[in-house]
C-alpha cells in the first residue's frame, strides 16, 4: 500500500524523487514547445461512487484503484508491473504556466551557479524572472540586490552540464507543498508564483527565506501587498521584461574565440569527446575555420591544434570504436581582394592523448596509377580499427590528345600505414 498526500512529491519511505531532465512531469511544456498542459492521465470517472478507478498516469499498463477523502488518497496498485514511486501529477497540473516556466528557469540558475540540486535561492531567483510585481512585493529589497547576495553567497563555481541532472532539494520540494497549501488556504484551483512566494517565506529556515526576512521582508507584508494587487493589476502591471532569466553562456564564456558563426557538432563515443566546427562571420575581417572540443561534461572547449592566422583545420570525421579525430588542414593565401585555398594535408589526432598519431602532406598520398595528383575533399568516417579513412577526394588525370587536366571527385578509402588511395565509387553530380 502507497499513500500519497497531498501535495507531496515523496514516495513512501520520503525518498527525494527527481522531476527528470526538465525538472517537470510527463506533459509539462518545455521551451518551445506548446502551451497549454496535457498530462498522459485519463479523467476521473464521473460516477457518484466513492470508489473510482484510473489508469497509471506513467502509463506502466497496470491501473490503481482506491478511495478518495479530502486531500488524502490511497492506493492499491494491480499490474504486471508495480513501480515503486509516484509523483503527484494533481498539484502540477494545478501550476499556472508562469509557475511551470518558474520552476524550469529554477533550473537554469541552479546550473549556471554551480549546483547539482535546485535551492530555495534558485525558486527565488526564478520568481523574480517571471513575476513583474517582485519589484513591488519585495521592496524595499531590489532584485539587484538579492541576485547580487545570492551570486556572492550560493555560488559553488563553474556552471554545471546541460546533460546533468538537477532535482529538488528538500527545502524547495518543501516549498511546493507550502505553495500548495497557500492556494488551498485561499480556496483557488491554480498555484501560481504568489503562492510559490509565499511557500517560500513561510518555510522560514531556508536560505531564501532567511534573507528575504533580514531585508525586512515578511510573509505578512507580502500577503498585504498581494491583495494590493489583486484589487488593482495596475499597481504591477506586466512589462514582459524579463531581465532575471538565467543567462546562457557565451561563446567567449565556452572557449571559442570571437568573430566565428555556424557551429557543426560532431561527437565521438569512445572519449566521450563533442567536437565543434565553427566558421568565420565578420564580413570585414577574415577568420580560418576553427575546429574546438571538450569532453561532454567540461564547462569550456579547447581549440584543437594552434593553427596560424591562414590556416584552417575543417571537415571532421570519427570513429565510433576509436578515440580517433580525422580533419583537414588548409593553407589559405589572399591575392587582391579574393582569398582562396589549397589542400595542406590530412590530420589525426588521438582525442584521449591529444596527440598527433598520422599526418599526411601534399604529395604523399599514393594515388592510382592513372592519376596524376591527388588531394582529399572531405573525410566521412574512421574505420572501426582505426586504420582506415573514407572520405572524398579529387583525382586529376592528362586525357589524351589533351593540353590540361581533368578532375574527377571520388569516394575513396585511404590507408593510413600505406597513404594509398583505393577508389570505391565515382562521385556524379554537382552535389558533390
Amino acid at each position: 500500500m502507497v499513500v500519497l498526500r497531498g501535495p507531496s512529491i515523496l514516495n513512501a519511505g520520503s525518498t527525494p524523487l527527481p522531476l527528470g531532465r526538465c525538472l517537470l512531469p510527463a506533459g509539462f511544456p518545455r521551451p518551445g514547445g506548446p502551451a497549454e498542459f496535457s498530462p498522459r492521465r485519463e479523467p476521473w470517472d464521473a460516477g457518484k461512487s466513492k470508489k473510482k478507478r484510473c489508469p497509471l498516469p506513467w502509463g506502466e499498463g497496470g491501473r490503481a484503484s482506491g478511495r478518495v477523502r479530502g486531500t488524502f488518497a490511497k492506493w492499491e496498485f494491480v499490474a504486471p508491473h508495480v513501480p515503486t514511486c509516484c509523483y503527484n501529477f494533481s498539484m502540477f497540473e494545478r501550476f499556472t504556466e508562469g509557475a511551470r516556466r518558474a520552476i524550469f528557469f529554477a533550473r537554469g540558475w541552479a546550473r549556471q551557479l554551480g549546483s547539482n540540486q535546485i535551492g530555495s535561492e534558485h525558486l527565488l531567483l526564478a520568481i523574480l524572472a517571471e513575476e513583474d510585481s517582485a519589484p513591488y512585493l519585495l521592496h524595499p529589497a531590489s532584485p539587484e540586490e538579492i541576485l547580487s547576495t545570492v551570486k556572492n553567497e550560493r555560488c559553488l563555481g563553474q556552471p554545471t552540464s546541460e546533460d546533468s541532472e538537477v532535482p529538488l532539494d528538500d527545502e524547495a520540494k518543501e516549498i511546493l507543498k507550502l505553495g500548495s497549501a497557500e492556494a488551498d488556504d485561499l480556496q483557488e484551483q491554480e498555484i501560481g508564483n504568489e503562492h510559490l512566494l509565499m511557500g517560500l517565506l513561510k518555510h522560514r529556515k531556508s536560505y531564501a527565506a532567511r534573507l528575504l526576512l533580514s531585508r525586512g521582508i515578511s510573509p505578512l507584508t507580502v500577503r498585504e501587498r498581494l491583495a494590493n494587487v489583486r484589487k488593482d493589476p495596475s499597481i504591477a502591471a506586466r512589462t514582459n521584461k524579463r531581465p532575471f532569466f538565467p543567462k546562457d553562456s557565451t561563446w567567449q564564456e565556452l572557449g571559442i574565440a570571437e568573430g566565428y558563426a555556424g557551429p557543426k557538432l560532431f561527437y565521438n563515443p569512445p572519449s566521450e569527446t563533442m567536437i565543434v566546427q565553427v566558421a568565420g562571420n565578420d564580413a570585414e575581417i577574415w577568420h580560418p575555420t576553427r575546429l574546438y572540443m571538450k569532453h561532454k561534461d567540461a564547462a569550456r572547449y579547447s581549440q584543437v591544434g594552434d593553427p596560424d592566422e591562414w590556416t584552417s583545420f575543417d571537415s571532421p570525421a570519427t570513429s565510433l570504436k576509436q578515440p580517433l579525430l580525422a580533419y583537414n588542414v588548409k593553407a589559405w593565401h589572399k591575392t587582391g581582394d579574393v582569398i582562396g585555398g589549397d589542400w595542406k594535408g590530412l590530420e589525426v589526432l588521438n582525442l584521449k592523448s591529444g596527440i598527433v598519431e598520422c599526418s599526411i602532406k601534399t604529395g604523399e598520398l599514393i594515388s592510382p596509377e592513372q592519376f596524376n595528383d591527388c588531394w582529399v575533399d572531405t573525410p566521412i568516417a574512421i574505420s572501426d580499427d582505426g586504420k582506415q579513412i573514407y572520405l572524398t577526394v579529387g583525382l586529376s588525370f592528362l586525357e589524351e590528345d589533351a593540353h590540361r587536366s581533368k578532375i574527377r571527385h571520388v569516394l575513396a578509402v585511404l590507408d593510413l600505414t600505406s597513404k594509398r588511395l583505393e577508389p570505391i565509387s565515382t562521385l556524379r553530380g554537382t552535389f558533390f
